[in-house]
């Protein structure tokens, strides 16, 4: 009864999405991609933790969660539509085209995941706009806790983002066939002028 609120699937997905390319073996992690999304989360949480930073009004931020979090969901719903063409338009043993299509799959994994953690976001800043606003050792603690876990859940989100977007460009490019001219994957040097020697 509670699998209906479990995300589990949802993180081991994601997850599982950060590995190395692999022609036919078995995934290798990608350690610098976990690394840096880990680390740099655990970073930025202390740093807001140590800073206690002045997170503005809870409002703005749980509006600008909300947006966050429907944008991405408005991500996924084209992302499945452009997996779904995928599907139409190449057989399932068409191995050519099959890397198209697990890089939509990790996306997807990544912009729902990212939704998440943008939906704790606004649970946090929910939780934080209740608490009371005192002066003493309770108020600083509560304050650079939640100025960490918000840093945390940001910085992760963000590293999302940018694992994704250039995995979309990829399939796209890949899937469009488009022209080495307009193409920022293959490098054409047939467009640099000569050098005369």
């Amino acid at each position: 009864m509670m699998s209906r609120f479990s995300v589990s699937s949802l993180v081991a997905a994601h997850w599982k999405g950060l590995t190395q390319p692999s022609n036919g073996a078995p995934p290798k992690p990608d350690w610098v991609a976990r690394g840096v999304l880990c680390v740099g989360a655990f970073v930025a949480m202390l740093a807001g933790f140590v800073t206690r930073a002045d997170l503005g009004e809870p409002a703005l931020r749980l509006a600008a969660f909300a947006l966050l979090t429907g944008s991405l969901l408005t991500v996924f719903s084209q992302l499945a539509s452009f997996r779904l063409k995928l599907t139409e338009w190449f057989d399932a043993d068409d191995l050519g085209h099959r890397v198209e299509k697990d890089m939509v799959d990790e996306s997807v994994a990544h912009v729902l995941f990212a939704a998440v953690l943008s939906l704790l976001a606004a649970g946090v800043t929910a939780v934080g706009a209740l608490l009371p606003q005192s002066e003493g050792l309770f108020g600083a603690i509560a304050g650079s806790v939640l100025a960490g876990v918000t840093f945390a859940l940001v910085y992760y989100v963000v590293g999302l983002v940018v694992i994704t977007l250039p995995r979309l460009y990829a399939a796209y490019v890949s899937v469009n066939d488009v022209d080495r001219s307009l193409n920022g994957i293959v490098k054409d040097n047939r467009l640099r002028p000569m050098r005369r020697t």
